[in-house]
């Protein structure tokens, strides 16, 4: 039987994780002409995962957006330099390939809903095909996932049921700003018997 569990999060505070986090981390040292190591981005996180900040420098370094210093015997952790400066944070599908326009599924649709087009309102075919482009195509049912994850953090609401005969409307109450709400999830180890969590959470960005 799946467990369902309330995680609760305190109100503004600063989301030190996912990818977004560790490229503003290296631009930081980059700007102050610092290399990095994982292990200096790690320290600057929360709760999240070590592998996770090793995986993503892994694509940045095979895209040659980061290169290895040479290592000093100084320091046992690997060091790194930015060597492709950029604002936007680097965007890798599943297998690694670097998306070179960095625009994301959940980006474009956020786009769409922020759009004056969509000032009254959506429907999910009306706001995947709006947001869909030569170059990216979205399907509906991750574009129905993310909806429903902005519904319940109240980005969004529902103007219109959907029924059978009728598709389901939402409008976009929450406005923060260009930059999409991430979808995030957390790692924990539950032990049923004693009803807690136990050991640290890890939490990683659920894929663009």
């Amino acid at each position: 039987m799946s467990i369902a569990l309330n995680i609760a999060v305190a109100k503004q505070a600063p989301v030190r994780m996912g990818q977004a986090y560790y490229w503003s981390v290296m631009m930081d040292a980059e700007m102050k002409g610092q290399p990095f190591s994982v292990n200096d981005i790690y320290a600057l996180c929360g709760p999240t995962s070590k592998q996770s900040i090793s995986e993503f420098v892994g694509m940045l370094e095979n895209a040659e957006i980061v290169r290895r210093e040479v290592e000093s015997a100084e320091r046992a952790a690997t060091l790194y330099r930015v060597v492709k400066r950029q604002s936007a944070t680097p965007s890798f599908k599943r297998d690694g390939t670097l998306i070179v326009d960095h625009m994301t599924a959940r980006q474009a649709l956020w786009n769409a809903m922020r759009s004056p087009f969509f000032s009254k309102g959506f429907s999910l075919v009306d706001i995947t095909k709006y947001a869909s482009t030569d170059t990216l195509s979205i399907n509906e049912r991750s574009a129905r996932n993310y909806i429903l994850r902005l519904v319940q953090a109240e980005y969004l609401i529902a103007l219109q049921r959907g029924t059978p005969s009728k598709p389901a409307i939402w409008r976009l109450v929450r406005n923060t700003g260009p930059a999409s709400p991430k979808l995030l999830k957390t790692h924990v180890v539950y032990d049923p018997n004693a009803e807690k969590i136990f050991g640290k959470p890890e939490t990683v960005e659920v894929e663009p």
